[in-house]
């Protein structure tokens, strides 16, 4: 099995926390915003 980098374990984090408090999110500017951070941390991911 092959060890994750520091930077994809980061972008995972990342990745879980957006998606854990997404509907807790007030604003649609607030969700617009974690929508594109979650399509840059997918895209990310998926290079790896």
């Amino acid at each position: 099995m092959k060890r994750k980098s520091k930077e994809q374990k980061e972008a995972e984090e990342d990745l879980l926390f957006y998606l854990e408090y997404y509907k807790k999110f007030d604003t649609g500017y607030q969700k617009k915003i974690a929508d594109k951070e979650i399509k840059e941390l997918e895209d990310k991911l998926k290079k790896k």
